[in-house]
């Protein structure tokens, strides 16, 4: 699967950073929740050199 995302955060203060202009490639670890769903319980990121 392969998703693109763009991103903006936003501090406490509304400071806004706009999403970052390298690729990252995103590996996500998933956990059954309690309703039978599966959810992240964790993520990594690198940074991808194309």
């Amino acid at each position: 699967m392969s998703i693109e995302a763009t991103w903006v955060w936003v501090t406490e203060d509304g400071d806004v950073f706009s999403n970052p202009t390298e690729r990252r490639l995103f590996f996500f670890n998933f956990e059954e929740g309690d309703d039978g769903e599966l959810v992240v319980s964790d993520y990594d990121y690198e940074t991808a050199g194309i």
